[in-house]
């Protein structure tokens, strides 16, 4: 490639104020794709809704475009076409339909189709419609795991020549740890994430009562920003034995500073969504030094292999002795933060980058 060449990214998810897995996907890789691009040769600009980021790395174009209704679809559009953009690349949203820019896009999974459920009628239309039809159109797919990858192929029909499987990194937080003073001397287990229906929550919920009706004195931390199916959450909390719902302890959005902590002092960290298309907080477990109970579903095996224990999804009852384990079993704990910390080396946005 040469100077004349430019390539536009998607920076709509970039650095936003309560980051989840996508957007700390989007701010991550960003900047490391863009250092890659630029080695070669490669204009490159990103297109946001806001001022310029004070983060834009040297020598990047910012395109500014206020959102409206079907950005994607009308601004974008008119955009890509008066900047002759070569290509443009979204790690975070829908290309448009028509355009005579070639396109590429990632997707990070398609667990409408798994568990269509725990989606509203919105999200249905806009993942099952609307992103099934431009990922058609699209040069290149980008999926994080080979899981991913089978669901392109069995629900969109993609090509597996469209596809490219690049696994995602993870970033060490260079946030100060923010303590939390009611849990410093408290065991805890924590989850991190939406608390929402597709996390797949209640069986862990009822895996733990099982562990604090034996006689266990430990808590269950939830640190996350509410999400579809919140309340169902909640009511089911609300009617857990009252040793046991004190013991259930909702955190909301927490800092990266609060995130820092927890991590650290956990016990564990569990990840019980059983459509999880890579899987982050594994990354953070194995970062922090701790275990992670993951679902035996979805890309978790595929991210954790060995370094992980795993649960039936369903099963209280396997949340339940998985949990145990880790509380009774300073052995297996360690072998298995030993394996996390080697395969943790593994997975960088360096190498996701290059890929990319």
């Amino acid at each position: 490639m040469n100077s004349s060449t430019t390539i536009t990214l998607d920076a709509t998810h970039f650095m936003t104020a309560q980051p989840t897995g996508v957007e700390l996907y989007a701010t991550a890789l960003l900047p490391a794709v863009t250092r890659e691009l630029q080695v070669v040769g490669v204009n490159v600009a990103w297109v946001g809704h806001t001022s310029v980021p004070t983060d834009l790395p040297e020598g990047v174009a910012w395109l500014k475009s206020p959102y409206q209704r079907f950005w994607s679809q009308t601004a974008l559009a008119k955009l890509l076409a008066q900047t002759e953009s070569n290509l443009f690349f979204t790690p975070s949203g829908i290309p448009p339909f028509r355009t005579a820019v070639k396109t590429v896009m990632t997707v990070h999974d398609l667990s409408i189709y798994e568990a269509p459920q725990a989606y509203s009628f919105g999200q249905r239309l806009r993942l099952q419609s609307i992103s099934r039809f431009v990922a058609h159109n699209a040069s290149q797919i980008i999926v994080p795991s080979h899981y991913t990858a089978n669901q392109l192929i069995r629900f969109w029909k993609t090509p597996p020549t469209k596809i490219s499987i690049i696994p995602e990194g993870h970033t060490s937080t260079t946030a100060p740890a923010e303590a939390v003073p009611q849990l410093a001397d408290r065991p805890f287990f924590l989850f991190v994430g939406r608390i929402e229906t597709k996390k797949n929550l209640g069986p862990l919920i009822l895996g733990f009562q099982k562990l604090i009706e034996g006689g266990a004195d430990i808590r269950l931390i939830l640190a996350g920003s509410p999400g579809f199916g919140y309340e169902a959450i909640q009511k089911m909390i609300a009617k857990l034995p009252a040793a046991v719902e004190a013991r259930v302890i909702e955190m909301g959005y927490v800092s990266e500073g609060q995130k820092h902590w927890l991590y650290a002092n956990a016990l564990a960290g569990v990840i019980p969504c059983p459509v999880e298309g890579f899987g982050l907080p594994i990354l953070d477990c194995f970062q922090a030094a701790i275990p992670a109970i993951c679902a035996k579903a979805g890309a978790l095996p595929e991210v954790g292999a060995d370094a992980c224990l795993y649960a039936v999804p369903e099963s209280p009852t396997d949340w339940y002795l998985q949990l145990n384990k880790v509380v009774q079993s300073l052995a297996e704990k360690s072998a298995l933060v030993t394996l996390g910390s080697l395969y943790l080396q593994s997975y960088t946005w360096e190498r996701a980058a290059k890929s990319t």
